[in-house]
């Protein structure tokens, strides 16, 4: 009992320690306070819908290759706590710099606990175990996580040395916004607020996936097992997967109990589904509960299956259909009095599902997985921006920039969850002043939850109504007319605390709260390894690395400047020697140019009617009109 309590006393310790010190990197969601299975789960989905959209509109244009297409490997590692090497775990935490005492702690509880196994007819002899994790102790999975991050770390380093080294880049490139505001859908055209990140591998405790471009990864998977074997990790070659992101195959692999592509997702929820109520059916004929209790049952064992991870992915309607139908028959057979089809039975009572509903009281799945969104959207913005689930939610495939985005195809994750805030009553661009105060975000979510249950009731043909009741609409969207947008009230209008300015249109309300409202974020500079010179831009950034010190040949495109030296793109550079300042002078052609428009600009012409002095050329305008006011 007293190991049990320093355990646990030491693994919450430990955990805060390792969080404050970076032991574990932000891929690993493993036995971390906040994360889940859902970060993992919505990061892959993210990944899947981008990079589907990007290899589909190169399909398009016949410039698809099967080699270059994002992939990820998921990796089983065999006997993973079992197989812990102990003094290159004792190793890694002095490394780290952890207190000896607390070494020596837990030294005595991982190498000073004796096992025997219990037979039929006797019991074997003790042992202590040589490698491995003590077994059910509260530190075990912690520690594990720090030792596995090690070996990662070591192996990431390694592909990305070797990656270089073949001219190559590894790992999953992706674009976002920092900030807590929905983004939209994606920005063709790079600018100075974005960041660039490169995604290499994706972890939940030893669930361990590798990413990168098909032809780099190849390579690279052998290097990383080789240095995970440093470590004395062994992985299951029998239970690799490899999916390759944004295929209809890949989307058929399995992660963390979710599936990518939606039709296959939906399909294997209600085949879940169904064995769960399969298991349960027959024990009901058996049992005296009410009909309310089984449909609690039910809830807690069918309809958990068909919603597990639902807050990952979105859903159309026609998905949510499919899955009502099934939960339906379940709910029908419950409610029936088993004389008579539940169909015909319903018939001659004159009610409808919605009734029967109501009468076990249940909700329909497609407020259950509203509700479950509302409440995802205010755990992702309100995340740090260097969360990787907020980086994949609000961001996008980097090779998606240039793409032309698809027209009446808005499925993916922004755009449902846009959709979702808008008929809550809110707008997009002015979630982040909700969501912010977690209070008042759980608030709105349980009142937007009460107004669909009670839209939902009354749809049921016994159900009780009045004149509000009735004329009441599942939609809370707010239209906004715009008549004459300079009249107050019309346009949009900004619902900041004391603020009250309207706007012409939800691009100028967006400006005005991120400048006015928001917290300023300082841009990301992006800066050279040769010189140090540091560009606002990336696009800049990657034309200066081309002729930087001269290593590189001109472009046939780029021309010099003949005042500073500066190679630029021919097009601009008629407006570089408006501005070049080099040596404190202008190109003569410049400056006679110059002289000509301050002898135009020059007052000096004067009006014979009511005496003011006028430049030139306005002088002729003025004429026409003076003396007529």
């Amino acid at each position: 009992m007293l190991s049990r309590i320093l355990a646990r006393i030491l693994a919450t310790r430990i955990r805060n320690w390792a969080e404050v010190i970076g032991a574990l990197d932000d891929n690993q969601n493993g036995f971390r306070s906040g994360r889940s299975t859902a970060d993992n789960a919505q990061i892959f989905t993210r990944m899947h819908e981008d990079i589907a959209e990007y290899l589909e509109t190169k399909r398009a244009s016949g410039d698809c290759n099967i080699e270059d297409t994002e992939t990820a490997i998921l990796l089983d590692l065999r006997k993973a706590y079992p197989r812990v090497c102990k003094p290159i775990l004792w190793g890694i935490l002095q490394a780290y710099k952890m207190p000896q005492e607390t070494i020596e702690k837990l030294k005595d509880l991982h190498e000073h606990t004796a096992y025997k196994v219990q037979g039929k007819e006797k019991s074997s002899e003790t042992w202590l175990p040589e490698r491995g994790l003590r077994e059910g102790c509260p530190t075990s999975p912690i520690l594990f996580n720090i030792y596995h991050q090690a070996s990662i770390r070591k192996a990431e380093e390694t592909r990305e040395t070797e990656a270089a080294s073949r001219g190559l880049s590894c790992g999953v490139e992706w674009t976002y916004l920092p900030g807590h505001s929905l983004p939209p859908q994606r920005i063709n055209q790079y600018n100075s607020e974005m960041r660039t990140v490169k995604w290499t591998s994706s972890l939940f405790a030893d669930d361990t996936t590798i990413l990168g471009n098909g032809r780099e990864l190849t390579r690279s998977l052998t290097t990383t097992k080789e240095n995970m074997k440093k470590f004395e990790e062994l992985t299951n070659d029998e239970k690799q997967e490899e999916m390759a992101l944004g295929t209809s195959v890949g989307g058929k692999t399995r992660i963390l109990g979710s599936w990518m592509d939606r039709r296959y997702d939906t399909q294997q929820r209600i085949q879940r589904a169904a064995k769960a109520w399969n298991a349960i059916r027959k024990r009901f004929h058996r049992c005296r509960l009410k009909k309310t209790t089984q449909a609690k049952v039910v809830e807690a064992c069918v309809e958990s299956v068909l919603l597990f991870h639902a807050n990952t992915r979105p859903f159309l309607l026609g998905e949510i259909k499919k899955m009502q139908q099934f939960i339906d028959k379940t709910y029908r057979n419950i409610w029936s009095n088993k004389r008579m089809e539940p169909l015909r039975e319903m018939e001659s009572l004159g009610v409808n599902m919605q009734d029967i509903r109501n009468e076990l009281g249940v909700v329909s799945l497609r407020t259950k997985i509203e509700k479950s969104h509302l409440k995802r959207i205010g755990h992702v913005l309100r995340m740090e921006d260097d969360r990787q689930i907020k980086q994949a939610v609000l961001g996008w495939y980097r090779g998606l920039e240039r793409i032309p985005k698809r027209k009446k195809r808005k499925n993916n994750t922004i755009s449902y969850w846009k959709r979702l805030i808008r008929e809550a009553g809110m707008e997009p661009q002015d979630i982040e002043r909700h969501v912010l105060d977690r209070k008042h975000w759980r608030n709105v979510v349980h009142q937007r939850t009460v107004h669909l249950q009670e839209w939902e009731r009354v749809q049921g043909k016994k159900a009780k109504t009045d004149s509000n009741n009735s004329l009441i609409e599942r939609s809370q969207e707010r239209y906004h007319v715009k008549t004459n947008p300079r009249e107050v009230g019309d346009g949009f209008k900004c619902e900041y605390e004391l603020c009250g300015k309207v706007c012409k249109s939800k691009g100028g309300l967006t400006i005005h709260q991120k400048r006015m409202h928001r917290v300023f974020k300082e841009p990301v500079k992006f800066r050279c390894h040769k010189c140090d010179k540091e560009f606002r831009q990336e696009a800049t950034l990657a034309n200066h690395e081309k002729v930087c010190q001269g290593e590189t040949e001109i472009d046939a495109s780029r021309v010099k400047c003949q005042q500073c030296g500066s190679t630029i793109v021919k097009s601009n550079l008629a407006r570089h020697r408006k501005t070049c300042k080099e040596q404190h002078h202008n190109p003569p052609e410049m400056e006679e140019n110059k002289r000509r428009a301050r002898k135009y600009r020059r007052k000096t012409a004067e009006c014979d009617k009511c005496g003011r002095t006028l430049s030139a050329t306005n002088m002729a305008r003025h004429k026409r009109t003076c003396g007529e006011a």
